[in-house]
């Protein structure tokens, strides 16, 4: 995602978003209605892009800037009118993917199956360095 450092707007950067430019329909139709939404938006006190643009710090906090960005990109997009359906659903599967690494990568709702997979697989690892132990011990 990019975002302008004065007014936070973010889209997400492939080379659409790069040859907006010489793109003639985005440029007539659509850039006023996006700029114009963004910068209500923006005037707001309190408004969600204020907040969320002042915690844009990639070099200290990378994941929570990612997450950050796909936020303004989701709220940009949500005011567009004829918005992307698919664009935010992959947004927002996006930041699910990072909230999981910034735990680790574990998942916070894993199933009690999963679970006590990874248990008994940790009891399994256990048995085999304990057997390995004491095999090892009786061949001395």
């Amino acid at each position: 995602m990019a975002s302008c450092t004065s007014c936070f707007y973010t889209r997400e950067f492939n080379r659409r978003f790069r040859d907006w430019k010489s793109d003639t329909a985005f440029r007539t139709h659509r850039q006023a209605v996006v700029r114009q939404q963004h910068l209500t938006m923006l005037a707001e006190e309190n408004s969600p892009v204020k907040m969320l643009g002042a915690a844009l710090w990639p070099a200290s906090y990378p994941l929570q800037t990612a997450i950050n960005k796909l936020l303004l990109g989701i709220l940009d997009e949500e005011k567009l009118e004829g918005s992307s359906h698919f664009d935010i659903a992959r947004w927002y599967l996006r930041i699910a993917w990072l909230f999981r690494e910034i735990n680790g990568g574990q998942d916070a709702h894993a199933s009690p199956w999963i679970l006590l997979r990874q248990q008994v697989e940790q009891k399994l690892g256990a048995l085999k360095i304990d057997n390995e132990r004491s095999a090892e011990h009786i061949r001395t």
